[in-house]
């Protein structure tokens, strides 16, 4: 039989390995917290990029947000907005296009007459319509109607004509025009 000096040993020892045991696992974890700064070859460590935007017009909650970089404006709508209101026109907007640093993003009402198809006429809409479309400021709304003045637009594409449009301005507001 165990004596109770052994036994006490016994349970010395238990508890001793148990304690270990739990630094150990302790320590595990703290290392796997420090997994998420990725080093490249070159010894720069990669972090996640956020951009501030602005979700207003017919959305749950409008706000000011900031959201990685890469997100499509569906999921920001629907996680940071808490998505759209029954009345929201979803054929004004492209809910795939990538989100960008500073932008607005405007929910028209279904019900507006001004975006009802979905699509600016470039030919016929008014500077504060134009005004509407994220990334387009007084400037560039000011371009767009001194070029049409001039030149009827016939087809999109002709946006890339104006100063201060170029490719890259293009590919993020071309989905909200029609010629």
């Amino acid at each position: 039989m165990i004596d109770i000096k052994n036994k006490k040993l016994i349970y010395i020892v238990v508890a001793v390995i148990i304690l270990c045991g739990l630094y150990f696992l302790d320590f595990k974890n703290k290392d796997d917290e420090d997994d998420f700064n990725i080093t490249t070859s070159s010894s720069q460590t990669l972090e996640k990029n956020y951009l501030d935007i602005y979700i207003c017009g017919e959305v749950n909650r409008p706000g000011c947000y900031l959201v990685l970089e890469g997100s499509m404006i569906g999921d920001v709508i629907n996680d940071c907005a808490l998505g759209f209101t029954e009345n929201a026109n979803l054929l004004a907007i492209n809910l795939v296009e990538e989100v960008y640093d500073k932008q607005q993003i405007l929910i028209p009402n279904k019900i507006d007459n001004t975006l009802l198809s979905g699509k600016l006429n470039l030919n016929t809409c008014s500077k504060d319509e134009l005004m509407l479309i994220p990334g387009i400021k007084e400037g560039l709304s000011n371009a767009i109607i001194t070029y049409r003045s001039k030149t009827r637009f016939t087809k999109v594409d002709d946006l890339l004509k104006i100063p201060g449009i170029g490719e890259k301005t293009f590919v993020k507001i071309k989905y909200y025009f029609t010629a």
